[in-house]
């Protein structure tokens, strides 16, 4: 493991360039991958439900727990009650392509704010396709740059040039966007007496965290190791091998790709002959 190396201001945090960081989406039918159909799923059910229970696990992992909040209404059950920290942080991601001569010294930075006489902060670090992500924030009310001139300037007032160095003479990729959040969120379905059965709130559904530092997803990856049942590893085996043989085979794409859109249910991809097929695939694997 790799300690973080600080300037000797403490303005900058640089992570040695020999860490790896990966920001790859998780395989296909893993506890975070099935999360998209789960979301669009509850929305359904939220505006159909007549029952209190639902027949299989249902995750909701929308962000704001609207989904699961609708349907507790449509259902008649009460709500949670919520817990609120103010934060009111914004800030604003650009993209940039990684310069040639960029530094070698470090793969990625932290600006760290200076209260109470600064908010502002600043994170660099690197994604695919040899680029930077680099997001400037500050709270309490100062709006986050929009546009490129306001953004290099943000970065230039920092105490330390580290990061305004980095991206001075790189090349910007898509438009800046620009985020906001007013506080930090607890919602604590814990205490309530009566709560449908298999309807699964994770992640800042339940605890919504300052987003910058990463905190959410360590929290809600956590959440998925306990949720995760005892064949996991099986299953991923058998997401993979699945989407071998779909790349492969058309009806079996096509199955697929029927189950994703909830046109099928999830049984579908284990009925007993694409199972043997998709098993045989395992086994070549």
């Amino acid at each position: 493991m790799h300690s973080l190396r600080a300037d000797t201001v403490r303005s900058n945090v640089c992570f040695p360039a020999s860490s790896s960081i990966s920001s790859r989406p998780a395989p296909f039918g893993c506890a975070f991958g099935a999360t998209c159909a789960s979301r669009r799923r509850a929305s359904i059910l939220s505006r159909n439900a007549t029952s209190a229970s639902i027949n299989s696990a249902c995750v909701d992992a929308s962000g704001r727990a609207s989904p699961t909040l609708r349907f507790l209404e449509a259902i008649g059950s009460a709500k949670p009650a919520a817990i609120e920290i103010g934060i009111d942080q914004a800030y604003a991601t650009a993209v940039f392509e990684k310069p040639e001569d960029a530094s070698t010294d470090w793969l990625g930075v932290v600006h760290a704010p200076t209260p109470p006489g600064s908010s502002r902060f600043g994170v660099l670090l690197p994604i695919e396709g040899r680029r930077w992500s680099v997001s400037l924030g500050v709270n309490h009310g100062e709006a986050p740059p929009g546009d490129i001139d306001a953004f290099m300037a943000f970065a230039k007032s920092f105490r330390l040039p580290t990061i305004y160095n980095a991206i001075r003479g790189a090349k910007r990729v898509g438009d800046i966007a620009r985020f906001g959040m007013a506080c930090s969120v607890l919602r604590a379905f814990d205490k309530l007496g009566r709560f449908p059965r298999g309807l699964v709130p994770l992640g800042d559904s339940v605890c919504r965290f300052p987003p910058v530092g990463g905190q959410g997803m360590s929290v809600v990856a956590q959440e998925c190791c306990v949720l995760r049942p005892p064949d996991f590893e099986t299953r991923i085996q058998y997401a993979r091998a699945l989407m071998r043989l779909a790349a492969e085979d058309y009806e079996t794409d096509r199955i697929v790709f029927e189950v994703r859109a909830l046109l099928k249910p999830q049984s579908a991809l284990r009925e007993p002959e694409l199972a043997s097929r998709v098993m045989s695939m395992m086994v070549v694997a």
